[in-house]
């Protein structure tokens, strides 16, 4: 595990002065969080392998299933292109690109076709959204966000465009 920003152990040892200690305190990076379990983060492409496997196991995504990716696509009514991080895109990929080149494109569109609901019962079936029940101090335990949430939390509907997000470890998706 490794969290940054860091800080020296030293810093407590007996007979340092006060005012260090209070300046790590008071530190706005906060380097005493170990990050690793006390924060929360967007995981990203990482995610990526867990809205496959959520499509494979319910059949709605197939190894050879190929998606043009021309470096971004619209959704619905949104104004906004959904981009690829590759922005003069990758072409037509299948599965196995798709994840060797981590195109956002192609997960856009098999996330959407494998359903929110899909994709969170993977992430909550491998543990996301829970504590891992180790002893490391304050651990958090994540969000697995979904339309029942959304509606609770943000007093608003779940879109196609928040499934696309989901799909490549975006959105609302804390771990």
């Amino acid at each position: 595990m490794a969290s940054v920003p860091t800080f020296d152990p030293n810093m407590f040892s007996p007979g340092r002065p006060d005012a260090d200690i209070q300046a790590l305190l008071d530190n706005p990076d906060h380097p005493l969080i170990n990050r690793v379990y006390g924060g929360l983060y967007a995981p990203g492409s990482t995610f990526k392998p867990i809205t496959l496997l959520a499509g494979l196991t319910c059949g709605k995504i197939t190894p050879q299933d190929q998606v043009l990716c021309e470096g971004a696509l619209r959704i619905g009514t949104d104004p906004r292109p959904f981009g690829c991080w590759k922005r003069g895109g990758h072409g037509r990929l299948d599965a196995i690109r798709a994840i060797v080149e981590s195109c956002d494109v192609w997960f856009y569109v098999k996330g959407m076709a494998t359903g929110v609901e899909q994709i969170d019962r993977m992430a909550r079936d491998l543990g996301l959204g829970e504590a891992t029940g180790l002893d490391v101090g304050s651990e958090r335990e994540g969000l697995v966000p979904d339309p029942e949430w959304k509606r609770r939390v943000r007093n608003d509907r779940w879109r196609d465009g928040d499934t696309a997000l989901l799909a490549i470890g975006q959105s609302f998706l804390q771990v």
